[in-house]
């Protein structure tokens, strides 16, 4: 009997070509949305189909629900199913089991699109597991409350409303707008028991037990309900079951209880491919090598905005980590609101209260509060005054513990002769035990354990190359920034170099600079430009996309970065032990100057084929390592600012050069998805309308399939 409702259940749903209309053009509309952020983020994530995802079941589970109770009270087949020896629990379970299938199919056959794009991107399967998991617990979770809302009445339009109502006052408990809808005393146990949070940290890839404990604890408590209301229908005592009426009520109050205080489970899983949400091992060599106590403190409001609480949720995970690994470091939140001389004391320190802004619908007000840190060694301590965002907040804190507890200097000898110095940027990218000191060319002082070499215009003397060359021989690594045009933003020109005085460095290793620029019509970055309009943003072919090389280790994720005017280099068959770092699409070709800078006036390449433009020779057991770079523009604030990729490439370049390589591990962790890299502008096109377009049409051909062959049954004559 149990799989006979099921199979009844199911078929209910596959039998009708309007179900199949419903999900093709709802499937349609989705698909159009999502593809509209999709191409403009331009990244391998499906993070923009997920966000629609609980505002697209909230409308859709009702339109499927309403009548599953509601249709058969109101036509008395339900009387029909009491007559037999089924149980209140085995029906609704099987309704519920039923819809979650059919509603999890209709939102799996969108995994499409990660298999279709994978070569043009790579997808993080993890996170898009973990995502379509959420997505079925968030089903279940809506179809549960619908199923019981559509018991309680035999309108199905009236079941529809209340559950479209209630799915919608459950996603707004998650949102900001719950300032607006409760009293404050009551927001923090209305945020948990709304699924927003909890279906974001699942799709993020952060497997919490308690967030799926919460969607079970909320399923159950609806199915209860459900059957107690079905059992007052019935008008005795549950059917198979030795459990009163209000015994089951019972147990669907305490599942209800069970899922707002669910937060208070402990255990968590990690499944993001770049294990983001785990301390990396770096962070784990750092705290392993403190040989003093590290006291972590957070001082924050107890009260913060909900738009706050998941900023503070990573801050709490990152830290109470860190505290678990070893015995050395304790962590601690203190609350300081209402501690006059605990306020006064961290003013004196740079921590003070925030004003963090609260919206209602009668007004705009100013909440005061505090999210601030502070690390304590014996010695001496740092504080993060405000913590902004947390994408890098474990980087931010190990580079302060690896401060306090690390006496060693890295030395960075920085010789330029380019138009901007970097050496303030420098400053800003790589922690504060790395100083920076400015040089001259053909100034033979140098002692750093790196050396680094920017847009370099005046002849290297061949005492000069052999004094830079046994630095390296003896353990100082080499990074060069230079391009092998001129790049006059001034005229708009791209011209030849007089000379290329870099390269009689680099032919000590057999590398050299090329002479061109890389071009890609169909993998590039989008640019400002002024115009007669005002500013416009362009595809701009001279700032190609370069793809990174997953075989070095702390480059491992970080797929793409941004390529602004870049040089291909060359690798001569005597260049030992170098690799290509960074290389062009396929799609990109070399350009012979001059030629135009203007983004409508960039010619076309002869020839397209990928190039090496960062090539890497890592550090030996005593000689340094050598990275040449075929961009100074790389090397300056306008690159690393344009994305947090660009900033965590620039960031490592440098500190792979060094001996310690644990920061360089925490900052590789924190980075954005790889960018979408196509062959052709009509691929991009032909991937997005073929899904728009196949993807509901098929659903919309299988369904008028049934609907023919159903026609075709409904005329056979049966002879008697």
């Amino acid at each position: 009997m149990n799989t006979t409702l099921l199979r009844k259940e199911l078929k209910l749903y596959t039998i009708l070509i309007s179900n199949y209309l419903v999900f093709g053009v709802t499937l349609g509309i989705v698909l159009f949305l999502f593809f509209n952020s999709f191409y403009a983020v331009n990244s391998a994530t499906l993070d923009g189909l997920f966000g629609l995802f609980p505002w697209l079941f909230a409308l859709v589970v009702p339109a499927f629900a309403m009548g599953s109770i509601a249709a058969e009270r109101k036509t008395s087949t339900l009387d029909l199913l009491f007559a037999h020896p089924v149980s209140e629990w085995t029906i609704i379970v099987w309704k519920v089991v039923a819809q979650t299938i059919v509603m999890g199919v209709f939102a799996g056959v969108t995994i499409i699109i990660p298999f279709v794009f994978s070569n043009a991107g790579t997808f993080d399967w993890g996170v898009i597991y973990a995502a379509y998991g959420a997505t079925f617990l968030l089903i279940l979770f809506f179809v549960s409350i619908n199923t019981l809302l559509s018991s309680l009445t035999t309108n199905q339009f009236a079941a529809f409303l209340m559950s479209f109502v209630a799915n919608l006052l459950l996603i707004l408990m998650g949102t900001a707008a719950v300032d607006n809808l409760l009293p404050s005393i009551v927001i923090p146990f209305a945020i948990e028991l709304s699924p927003v949070e909890h279906f974001v940290r699942l799709s993020s890839g952060n497997i919490r037990f308690a967030d799926i404990l919460y969607f079970i604890f909320i399923a159950a408590g609806s199915v209860s309900f459900a059957v107690f209301s079905l059992s007052r229908l019935r008008g005795r005592r549950v059917q198979g079951s030795l459990l009163s009426e209000w015994t089951v009520r019972v147990i669907g109050m305490l599942f209800i209880i069970g899922a707002i205080f669910s937060h208070l489970i402990p255990g968590a899983l990690d499944v993001t491919g770049a294990q983001v949400f785990t301390l990396s091992n770096g962070a784990v060599t750092i705290i392993g090598n403190i040989d003093q106590d590290v006291k972590l403190k957070l001082y924050t409001t107890r009260k913060l905005p909900p738009a706050f609480k998941p900023r503070l949720d990573d801050i709490q995970r990152v830290l109470s980590g860190i505290a678990r690994t070893s015995d050395k470091v304790t962590f601690e939140s203190l609350y300081p609101k209402d501690n006059q001389e605990m306020i006064q004391e961290l003013s004196k320190k740079g921590i003070v209260s925030r004003q963090f802004t609260v919206v209602s619908q009668t007004e705009l007000s100013a909440q005061e509060g505090f999210l601030g840190l502070e690390i304590v060694t014996d010695s001496d301590s740092r504080v993060i005054p405000y913590i902004e965002q947390t994408s890098d907040f474990e980087f931010q804190v190990m580079s302060l513990i690896h401060e306090l507890t690390n006496s060693k200097d890295v030395n960075v000898d920085y010789v330029t002769e380019g138009d901007q110095s970097a050496a303030e940027l420098l400053g800003v990218l790589l922690p504060s035990q790395y100083v920076v000191t400015e040089h001259g060319v053909n100034e033979t002082d140098l002692t750093g354990d790196i050396i680094i070499f920017h847009d370099i215009k005046t002849e290297l003397t061949q005492e000069y190359i052999g004094f830079v060359s046994s630095l390296v021989s003896q353990g100082s690594s080499l990074l060069v920034f230079d391009n092998g045009v001129n790049i006059d933003l001034q005229t708009g020109q791209a011209t030849a170099k007089e000379s290329l005085p870099i390269n009689s460095l680099l032919i000590n290793w057999d590398i050299s600079l090329n002479t061109t620029l890389m071009s890609d019509s169909y993998n590039n970055s989008l640019v400002q430009f002024n115009s007669g309009y005002g500013t416009v943003v362009l595809p701009y072919p001279l700032w190609p996309v370069g793809m990174v090389s997953q075989d070095v280790p702390l480059f491992t994720g970080i797929e793409t970065i941004e390529l602004p005017w870049i040089s291909p280099v060359t690798i001569g068959e005597n260049a030992k032990r170098f690799e290509t770092l960074v290389k062009t699409s396929p799609s990109s070709g070399e350009l012979n100057v001059p030629f135009s800078l203007s983004p409508n006036e960039v010619p076309s390449v002869d020839s397209r084929s990928s190039k090496p433009v960062v090539v890497l020779k890592s550090r030996g057991t005593s000689e340094g390592g050598v990275v040449v770079i075929g961009s100074a523009t790389v090397l300056s604030e306008t690159f690393a600012a344009r994305n947090q990729n660009n900033a965590l490439f620039l960031g490592n370049v440098i500190e792979i050069m060094s001996q310690d390589r644990s920061l360089a591990e925490i900052r590789s962790k924190n980075r954005i998805p790889p960018s979408l890299t196509f062959e052709s502008a009509n691929q991009k096109q032909n991937y997005r309308y073929g899904i728009m377009i196949g993807v509901p049409g098929i659903i919309i051909v299988v369904g008028s399939l049934v609907w023919y062959r159903r026609r075709q049954i409904a005329k056979r004559i049966y002879l008697g």
